[in-house]
């Protein structure tokens, strides 16, 4: 197999990529679009907080703020679809029955910032450590260039081997 093509970078995936590598529908999908994918290594994604979230208008109705557990789920969400790309990539599985992924272990977590409406999430991931089916991340947000949240996950997944 062609190194470039096995470590091909890709841009802007848009939503209906996404729904077919994670289990995710709307209102529960964290994710807008994939805007930077490098094989088994890194990931860039991108959340926009607008008024078609529901959980906004009554989770502190008055100054509205992006739940910090949200937060979590959309870098987990980002880790996941890392995960089933860069196996179907390097293996072509076919992800017809969608491999779920669990998180283990959350470490380090350092919130920043309030994410508020009409804020853009700039969601970056990075694999550290693969050991057999688990996976150590470790996953920093940003809204206009400013830390809102990093973090260190253990994932499981059955497809984590294959990345």
């Amino acid at each position: 197999m062609n190194i470039k093509k096995k470590n091909k970078f890709f841009k802007n995936v848009k939503i209906c990529d996404i729904e077919k590598y994670l289990p995710y529908k709307f209102p529960f999908l964290f994710i807008d679009k994939i805007i930077y994918f490098k094989n088994s290594k890194k990931l860039t994604s991108i959340k926009k907080i607008s008024f078609k979230e529901k959980f906004l208008k009554s989770h502190f109705p008055n100054n509205p703020v992006f739940p910090g557990v949200l937060i979590i789920e959309s870098i987990l969400q980002s880790c996941f679809y890392l995960i089933h790309k860069s196996a179907y990539i390097n293996y072509k599985f076919k992800f017809c029955n969608k491999k779920l992924c669990y998180v283990s272990h959350i470490k380090k977590t350092i919130f920043k910032k309030f994410v508020v409406l009409n804020d853009l999430m700039i969601i970056n991931i990075k694999i550290k450590k693969k050991y057999k089916n688990f996976v150590k991340i470790f996953g920093i947000v940003t809204v206009n260039k400013f830390l809102v949240c990093k973090t260190s996950l253990l994932v499981y997944s059955e497809n984590a081997r294959y990345i």
